[in-house]
């Protein structure tokens, strides 16, 4: 049966219940919550912790500005927004420059850098190929119609036809955007190749979706520290997390859904300081014939990932390069990514399914609880 299911992936357990704060040791603390659903289709969830130093007219004040900010960051990058910078660049005709804001083009940035650290496994240059097999928003929203000329009838029944894959391949080659600054003014390059299918003209487009909710993150730790806030944290749509300080003596804990089992969780860590993000194949797919497609697009092979990588997992300072990251990894491969793991000195995990021994291994780099003894664990 075709099914078609969006999970939430990370959970960060906020301090409510008062056997939780009593076991970790603060009974004492106060904190103040934000909440909102009105940026990235998405919930954002704040919770900053007051004392001596930082009254609730603080909080309040870095709050305003965030929001300030997040409408500012979607009205640029948002790929669903007509009138956003990434729209323009989607819209505009091959071998063209576009002139940007500065937030978009540090988005640009970021990206450049990402796509080359991770030889590509990251590549934001496969929206064409996101839409073809029905990850956007337009297949999201229970009212799905035909717009475009590769559309199926029914897009969870029918799989995508092969010329339009190998068509939208050629136009991922994400290494051939740049971007420029002159006096002030900032400039994004969109390569000139295009291609025609059944006399269609189709030229490169991007989302930046899979970096967006880091460059979010990013911001609002500059806010945090424009305000002087140090304790706290931000959870955008549970799979970005910047977390700052509890408390003096104790640290957050995050508890990592499990990637098969509905409601239950397999790994957790205690964290302060960083940047947590996690991607996997269990937020945003439908299954075909009893096969798995989710919305991760190998970019080199045009296709859902079938890596076997099925959730990942980076902590580190930058929520922008974790953010990437995590979907780099689900891109590679278990050989590729214990490869990069093993250059790196931030944390990473990814859980990998070995179909012959029918188990599931965890890989990481670093100490982590691990919830689901089931679970085998490799240290690369």
């Amino acid at each position: 049966m075709n099914k078609y299911k969006i999970l939430i992936i990370l959970i960060i357990l906020i301090m409510l219940t008062s056997c939780f704060i009593s076991c970790m040791g603060n009974n004492d603390l106060k904190v103040k919550n934000y909440s909102t659903l009105l940026y990235f289709n998405t919930n954002i969830d704040c919770q900053l912790v007051l004392d001596s130093e930082i009254s609730e007219d603080v909080c309040d004040t870095a709050w305003g500005q965030i929001k300030e900010k997040l409408d500012t960051l979607e009205g640029h990058l948002s790929v669903y927004k007509p009138s956003s910078e990434v729209s323009i660049f989607n819209n505009a005709p091959a071998d063209s420059w576009i002139e940007v804001s500065s937030d978009t083009f540090l988005a640009f940035s970021y990206a450049i850098a990402c796509y080359s650290n991770t030889n590509g496994a990251y590549n934001p240059a496969v929206y064409l190929l996101s839409d073809l097999w029905g990850f956007t928003n337009r297949f999201h929203n229970g009212s799905y119609v035909k717009e475009e000329p590769y559309d199926r009838d029914n897009y969870l029944e029918q799989l995508p036809d092969e010329k339009y894959i190998n068509a939208f391949l050629q136009l991922t080659n994400f290494g051939d955007v740049n971007v420029i600054q002159e006096n002030n003014r900032y400039f994004v390059y969109k390569p000139k190749k295009t291609v025609v299918v059944d006399g269609v003209e189709y030229t490169m487009k991007i989302d930046l979706g899979g970096i967006g909710k880091g460059l979010a993150c990013l911001e609002m730790k500059k806010i945090f520290a424009n305000n002087n806030i140090t304790k706290g944290y931000v959870s955008v749509g549970s799979s970005s997390i910047l977390a700052l300080q509890k408390s003096e003596e104790d640290l957050w804990l995050i508890k990592y859904r499990h990637p098969r089992k509905e409601g239950e969780y397999y790994l957790s860590s205690y964290v302060a300081d960083y940047s947590i993000s996690t991607s996997g194949d269990y937020e945003n797919y439908y299954e075909y014939n009893g096969k798995r497609y989710c919305h991760i697009i190998n970019p080199f092979t045009g296709y859902p990932i079938s890596t076997n990588i099925i959730t990942s997992t980076v902590i580190m300072e930058n929520p922008a390069y974790a953010d990437a990251y995590t979907t780099a990894l689900c891109v590679m491969g278990k050989e590729q990514a214990i490869e990069f793991i093993r250059k790196e000195s931030d944390s990473y995990a990814f859980v990998y399914y070995d179909s012959e021994q029918d188990k599931y291994i965890i890989y990481t780099n670093a100490s982590y609880d691990v919830l689901d003894t089931s679970m085998q664990v490799e240290q690369i």
